[in-house]
Formats: C-alpha cells, structure tokens, sequence
C-alpha cells in the first residue's frame, strides 16, 4: 500500500482541496479516466492555454466524449512504468521526506480543478512541494529540457506543475526528469502569482463557458487531421453551409495559391543550387551546409509479388486503411 503524504492529512484538515478518487481502493482505468472527465487536470492545463499538444477544441470534446479514447502509446506506457524507478531514485540521491499521494485531488476554491500528484516533497527549508517525475527521451532533453536550476521547461509541462501548486495551495513544484535513460535531473519550480492568476482565468473561462454552456471553443488549424478521426465515418448525404462559410473557402483558395507559388518558387532555387553542384554532394554557402547525398531504398516489387502469390494470398497480407479527402472545387454547370 502506497504511503499517504503527511502534506495530505494537513492540507484536508485546512480544506484547500478534498480527495475525490482513491487509486488504493477499487482501482481501475476506466473509473480513473472517468473521473478525470468531470474535472480539469494538470495535462488539460497546458492544452486550454494554447501551449499544449492538443487544442482546446480537442480537450472539450475529449470531456463531452465526443472523440476517439486516445490509446496508451509506448511513451505514455514506459513513463508509467518508470515512474515508480525514478521516484526512488530521487528519495535515495536527494535524502528528502518524499512521499506518493495515492489521491486524485480537487481544490475547493477552484472545484473544476483536480491534481494527480507523483508526490509531494519536503524541502530543506521544511515547506511542502509538489513533485512532478518525467521520463524524458534525449532528443528532447538535449532540445526542450534546461540543464541546470534556471526554469527551463517545455510549456506544457510548467503549465501542469503550475495547476498542481494552485490546486493544492503550494508555492513551490520540483521536477524530476530521468532524461535519455541515465540522467536525473531536477528543478524547482516557485510559482509567480500573476502566471497563476491567468491560468486560473483561463481554465474558469473554459470550464463554465464551454463545458457548462455546452459551447466548443474554436478549431485551430492542428484540429484539421484530427476532425478527420473524429468524424471518419462520412454519410451519403449533402448538405449547404452558412454564408460565413464563403470567406473560409476564400482564405483556403488563396492559401492555397499562395503555397503553390511559394512551392514552384522553392523547387526553382533547388534546382539552381543543384545545378551549380553538378557531381558534389556537400557545398557551403552564407554559413549553410547543402547536402545533396545519394541513398538507397528498397522497395517491393508488386509484379514478382503477384507471379508467386495468389490473389487470396495478396488479399490475406493486405491492410485496408480508409481516409476522407478534402477538396474543394468549382461547381460544374
């Protein structure tokens, strides 16, 4: 059984926020995920204030069950799995009271806001903070991720530790990153009240205004490919747009102009540069490196696959995959 944080037991007696999901008691991932819906989370922080990996359109219809469940992917499944290691990796390196908080917790100044909190930790000063643990690849440690005490977070991130503190009433978040597999590294996060203030204000904008009036926020262009999971099961049916629909169609068209002449544009100055390059395969110009290398790929060889194999054999290896095509085009008269 995980140990309760003693910042809990304080913290519910002051009730700056109540237990409203016990993971020791009937867990599972259903009624976890459940829960999660009726609240906004640390990971929904980041996405509501535009500088997440979803868009707030995504997260509001995530909550109204309107998308696609979105699958544990390996990322998600080995940071869950390592979180356990990392965790007492940091209690034994730092010989600090760190502790798990087997809760998910709502504040009750905020109630549309709920934590599920990694852990809390005391510091050397004896104060309480939230503690974060992150499995981080080296691609991203090297590009996204500070390497020293100064605040150097991706976005989304600071925005989850930021929601953390708010809803449990601490001034203080310390991350723990296991960054490339072999590198811990930590950082202290104290909260500026001002950041505070907005994310507060954004979330209660999007908690009451769109979730409680039933009012999607507005799509963003990183919704395009997604709709197109939301809604991939297309009815024979047709069906005429608003009139606010012809300016849409109008910036599309041009935007679309515009992005073949830039286009032609670019394949013009490449084929220049190649030209200019003739037999070498790097070239140096204005402090840019040009690499033109030559590479091999193997491809199938569909002919030869269908003189050794039958047409039911073909058809057994094969993956039908379905996709809807946007296209826009002139009315035929």
């Amino acid at each position: 059984m995980l140990q309760t944080a003693t910042i809990t037991k304080q913290a519910t007696k002051e009730k700056p926020y109540r237990i409203i999901f016990d993971t020791r008691k009937d867990y599972s991932y259903e009624a976890w995920i459940r829960c999660r819906q009726n609240y906004i989370t640390g990971t929904d922080a980041g996405n509501i204030a535009g500088i997440g990996y979803k868009s707030p359109y995504r997260v509001y219809l995530e909550k109204k069950n309107l998308a696609p469940k979105e699958p544990e992917n390996n990322y998600m499944r080995f940071g869950r799995l390592l979180q356990p290691v990392i965790f007492e990796a940091y209690k034994q390196e730092s010989k600090l009271d760190v502790r798990q908080v087997p809760y998910m917790l709502a504040s009750t100044r905020y109630p549309w806001m709920a934590a599920n909190l990694d852990g809390v930790v005391r510091l050397p000063s004896n104060e309480w903070a939230v503690l974060e643990i992150k499995n981080v690849s080296q691609r991203m440690g090297d590009t996204q991720w500070g390497r020293s005490e100064t605040v150097n977070l991706p976005a989304p991130y600071l925005a989850q530790v930021y929601h953390y503190c708010i809803c449990c009433n601490l001034t203080k978040a310390v991350v723990v990153a296991l960054i490339g597999g072999c590198e811990l590294h930590v950082q202290t996060i104290e909260i500026k009240q001002e950041i505070a203030d907005m994310l507060i204000s954004l979330e209660k904008d999007f908690y009451f205004n769109n979730l409680k009036r039933n009012i999607p926020p507005p799509v963003t262009s990183s919704d395009s490919s997604w709709l197109s999971k939301v809604y991939d099961k297309p009815e024979s049916k047709t069906i005429t747009l608003p009139e606010s629909a012809e300016r849409l169609v109008a910036d599309y068209m041009a935007a679309a102009r515009e992005i073949k002449r830039w286009q032609e544009q670019k394949d013009h100055a490449e084929a220049q540069i190649k030209e200019m390059m003739k037999e070498a395969d790097t070239a140096y110009v204005s402090g840019q490196k040009i690499s033109w290398k030559s590479f091999e790929s193997k491809k199938l060889d569909l002919q030869k696959v269908k003189q050794i194999l039958t047409v039911q054999q073909i058809s057994e290896l094969s993956t039908v995959s379905k996709s809807r095509r946007f296209v826009i085009s002139p009315v035929k008269k």
